[in-house]
């Protein structure tokens, strides 16, 4: 590979003499590295460099992996041919020598070779008395023969734990269909990630000294490596383009889907453990980083500046046959309603849940009332009225942002006489409360919460009230909507809590509405002593609590109803499945653009 119009230092060029004593006069066909820590998008990136969308390049994968022996791009599949040779072949002074051959049963005319090498497979071709924190044998290779590396960082190194456990538990390393992906939350031990995080943290900065003053080099993380479309963000396309001296980089899309949901909170079961652990501590950044994940969309102005844009779109969900249409914006950090987007792209975790849900309100008397709080966006209620027409929905969510959102979803579904959004938190009693934010003003975010501890970007002021207070015969000033009328003749078929940790707060606030109309009962639980806490609460009233199996949610039914209740549920589960169905989609001439 030439030097791409970099200038060798003495030091190069000592290193070139070496390797040319080393090797012979033999020389390596054109390559590049593409190094990386596992779980860091290096195949989501390799597969846009593939020779399948690029006539320049090809994309080896990981070379040095032991699993892939028998594999043609594995260099130890050639390595055991070159022992077979010669046993002397399998001595570290061979290494020079086994690897260029390699390369070049690999060399295709007009195409550059970029294998991918992991952190902890850099050590493969190291020679004999290999100091143990020297850089490696081969990034001095690559740096005497002037090859380009793309180092592809993942800095979030709690994504990469997360990551790391998911794909363990589905053994699936790299999807392409998300139908594949069947776990997508898990446990994580505080110990060992704290462990795991300082390691890392180490290794990374170890690398850096390695590939300091390496030319060309490209550094992209994979927080900001594609773009709010999913493809691979033009500036960094680009910036490889011109490192490996080749074409532009026109097909950007992906070939792999990821495995995690979009947000942290959804595919960590114990969330609040581990944000409690990572608070206060120079890690604190990675729980809010997920919500940074992607780059922002650009284009060019005249002078070829970069534009950031802020995408408007609207988009079809059908759950179990009941469409509705619900609004997302795109900004510089990613997707806001988190949920939507899941929803839309297969990885919503919540199914089961759901459907318990859609079974209640089918089920609910006539011209009933369920109670939804911590809407967030209004899922849950929009669903309901879809389902039925003659329920009543009230949606409790105190966030001023997310209401907004809330509003205008209701109003996009004509939905505006069917629920009541109620800018409110409910609570054991009515008081002001303060409520963190943890990003922006302009921020939509699930799993924001009363209890939430750390350091907010910024909060906010909100009233918090009862539900029993909408069992008053007066009812208080922000609870008098004209919907409301005749609320006292509704029975409450159901209530659903997502309080991100304090639904025992509200359900405190709630004995009126449980003594006198027994409603079906969804809460969450982030970890096993809040599903224990709801669990003696439900039994103090009477209540038999039903688990949902896989997720963090649970079923509370009156004690003398439950038998009847599982009957029926299992009568509608064969028409319809123990958990939901769902397709989503971007409404075609919905979707626009601004520049900021």
């Amino acid at each position: 590979m030439s030097s791409s119009g970099s200038t060798r230092t003495s030091s190069d060029s000592s290193s070139r003499r070496a390797f040319d004593q080393a090797k012979g006069t033999s020389m390596a066909p054109p390559f590049g590295l593409l190094i990386a820590t596992q779980r860091s998008g290096t195949g989501a990136l390799g597969s846009v460099l593939d020779q399948k969308n690029h006539p320049q390049f090809y994309y080896l994968g990981e070379i040095f992996h032991p699993g892939g022996i028998g594999d043609r791009h594995n260099y130890f599949t050639h390595l055991l041919d070159y022992i077979r040779e010669d046993p002397r072949n399998a001595l570290a002074e061979a290494a020079p020598r086994n690897f260029e051959r390699f390369l070049a049963t690999l060399s295709e005319e007009g195409r550059t070779l970029l294998p991918d090498v992991k952190y902890n497979s850099l050590h493969s071709l190291n020679q004999h008395w290999h100091s143990p924190i020297g850089r490696p044998w081969l990034l001095e290779y690559a740096r005497a023969e002037g090859a380009p590396i793309i180092h592809l960082t993942r800095r979030n190194f709690l994504e990469v734990f997360v990551s790391g456990l998911l794909a363990t538990a589905n053994k699936v390393w790299h999807a392409t269909d998300a139908a594949a992906v069947q776990i997508r939350s898990a446990v994580v031990d505080v110990p060992r990630l704290l462990r795991f995080i300082d390691d890392k943290q180490r290794e990374l900065e170890m690398i850096e000294q390695w590939l300091k003053g390496h030319r060309p080099l490209v550094t992209l993380d994979y927080g900001d490596m594609f773009d709010a479309e999913g493809l691979l963000a033009r500036e960094h396309a680009d910036a490889i383009a011109r490192a490996f001296g080749t074409d532009p980089i026109t097909k950007r899309k992906p070939s792999f889907v990821k495995q995690a949901p979009r947000s942290l909170t959804e595919s960590i079961k114990n969330y609040r453990e581990v944000e409690q652990a990572l608070s206060n501590t120079p890690h604190a950044w990675m729980i809010a980083g997920n919500r940074l994940r992607q780059a922002p969309p650009t284009s060019t102005t005249s002078k070829g500046s970069a534009m950031k844009k802020i995408i408007f779109q609207n988009s079809a969900v059908t759950v179990n046959g009941h469409g509705i249409t619900m609004h997302s914006i795109t900004a510089p950090w990613g997707e806001d309603d988190n949920l939507l987007g899941a929803m839309r792209q297969g990885s919503f975790d919540e199914k089961k849940t759901l459907a318990y849900w859609l079974f209640l309100v089918e089920n609910a008397p006539k011209n009933a009332m369920v109670l939804d709080v911590g809407a967030y966006t209004g899922l849950y209620s929009l669903l309901t009225v879809r389902a039925r027409r003659d329920l009543l929905s009230l949606a409790f969510e105190p966030s001023s942002v997310t209401f907004g959102r809330l509003v205008y979803n209701i109003q996009l579904n004509a939905f505006n006489p069917r629920i009541v959004p109620c800018h409110l938190a409910a609570w054991k009693r009515e008081e002001i409360l303060t409520l963190p934010h943890r990003y922006g003003f302009f921020s939509l975010c699930s799993g924001e919460s009363i209890a939430q501890k750390g350091a907010p970007d910024h909060t906010e002021t909100v009233k918090a009230v009862p539900l029993d207070h909408i069992l008053q015969p007066t009812r208080p000033d922000f609870l008098n909507a004209p919907q409301l009328e005749g609320i006292s003749k509704r029975p409450i078929a159901a209530v659903k809590i997502d309080v991100e940790g304090v639904e025992p707060e509200v359900l405190e606030g709630a004995r009126t509405i449980i003594s006198t109309s027994r409603p079906a009962f969804i809460c969450e639980f982030l970890n096993q002593q809040a599903e224990a806490r709801l669990g003696d609460f439900f039994a103090s009233v009477g209540y038999a609590v039903i688990p949902i199996p896989e997720e963090r949610n649970l079923l509370a039914i009156p004690r003398d109803s439950h038998d009847r209740f599982v009957s029926d549920f299992a009568t509608w589960a064969k028409r319809h499945g123990t958990a939901v169905a769902i397709a989503g989609h971007v409404i075609e001439n919905s979707r626009f653009e601004t520049e900021l």
